[in-house]
């Protein structure tokens, strides 16, 4: 399928472009290069994007499309196959990625927000985007610069066990990802190390994985390393206990954490789509896309 539209503002294109506006504003002047490429290299647009224009004109106000053209719809099964044999050292994310649990991330990001907020009074850069650890982290490093460390180890001490004690709760009843069990029973045998990063507590992704029967090399849980995931420290610090080397190292995960972790860290990393659009990972991009951890499995090599 082909497409071009032109001179149309952006707010009125009919296809699903609004990731566009993520980085072009209003109002401002782009060059043809610049949006190129700024564009070209994204794997997250729902569309292939073959070349782009931008007036230098506006129209009310509004930056106006000379043309856009327009490939196939990048569907999620669309997705490559990846053989996680040959890498020395595999990483995979936990929940979400190798089983099913029922955390309500929202009401444990609420609750471990209005502890932070009976410690601090003012919002003193604790940002609403944080993620429910850098919450934790900012409002124990700002006690901290403030002379009050007692209240900054309570604070520590509260939210831990708020979240602790969702976990325990929630967890009860873990469903195992189909084949996640296979796969890394495989991936042993085939002298793959497999290691498990994860941002739960350790005694709770322990249980998790025994309960699940899962087989691994080592477990790094968050209070296992001084900065978990979206920090590359997490995964670094995997392989090098693993005997590893990033060279010959991946992860895997279904969240943009884990996306962002492994970039950083300098490795491939392989995106869980779980029949959601490509454009979930839309802020973190993976190197490779698959569907499930059905697809990992089946992507081994198999005629060795």
């Amino acid at each position: 399928m082909r497409s071009v539209l032109r001179y149309l503002p952006i707010e009125l294109c009919k296809f699903p472009i609004h990731f566009l506006t993520a980085i072009l504003a209003p109002n401002a002047r782009q060059s043809e290069d610049s949006v190129k490429s700024a564009y070209t290299w994204a794997p997250v647009c729902r569309y292939e994007i073959l070349s782009i224009a931008v007036s230098p004109e506006s129209l009310n106000g509004m930056l106006v499309l000379c043309s856009l053209t327009l490939e196939r719809p990048l569907r999620y099964n669309d997705a490559v196959k990846v053989n996680l044999a040959q890498f020395r050292t595999v990483l995979f994310d936990l929940d979400g990625t190798l089983v099913e649990t029922h955390i309500d991330f929202a009401e444990m990001r609420r609750g471990v927000r209005d502890i932070v907020m009976r410690y601090i009074k003012e919002e003193n850069g604790i940002r609403e985007d944080m993620d429910i650890l850098q919450t934790i982290v900012s409002a124990s490093n700002f006690l901290e610069m403030q002379g009050e460390h007692n209240m900054a180890v309570s604070l520590k001490k509260e939210a831990d066990g708020f979240m602790e004690q969702m976990e325990n709760s929630q967890c009860a009843n873990p469903t195992i990802i189909p084949l996640a069990r296979e796969l890394l029973m495989e991936l042993k045998s085939r002298r793959v190390n497999v290691c498990v990063v994860t941002r739960n507590n350790r005694n709770m992704a322990l249980r998790l994985m025994a309960q699940c029967n899962l087989q691994y090399d080592l477990l790094l849980a968050r209070e296992d390393i001084p900065h978990p995931k979206p920090h590359p420290d997490h995964l670094l610090r995997g392989i090098h206990l693993s005997g590893g080397d990033p060279s010959s190292s991946c992860m895997v995960g279904d969240h943009w954490m884990d996306i962002s972790a492994g970039k950083k860290a300098g490795i491939p990393t392989v995106g869980l789509l779980k029949g959601r659009p490509k454009s979930y990972f839309q802020s973190e991009a993976p190197h490779y896309f698959v569907e499930d951890i059905k697809a990992l499995f089946e992507g081994l090599d198999w005629n060795r």
